[in-house]
């Protein structure tokens, strides 16, 4: 490895800030169904690529959880 790869690729990966369990989400994709809709996550149940993973996200206004790939959403 080249030393000056390392440190670069560190800072990359802290910058991104990834959802965790119990976050306030919003969807926030025009054509996903659940568009607009504001749940939390309670649960990530794997990766789709790299840096996008399935979350599981609780919509009180459903009653529901629904499986949501990590980008489709933001934090509140």
């Amino acid at each position: 490895m080249k030393r000056g790869i390392f440190p670069l690729f560190f800072c990359i990966n802290n910058i991104v800030e990834r959802m965790k369990l119990q976050d306030n989400i919003k969807v926030n994709r025009s054509n996903h169904p659940m568009y607009g809709c504001r749940g939390k996550v309670v649960g990530i149940r794997g990766e789709i690529e790299p840096d996008n993973s399935w979350l599981l996200v609780y919509f009180p206004s459903h009653q529901r959880s629904f499986l949501i790939p990590e980008n489709y959403t933001e934090k509140e």
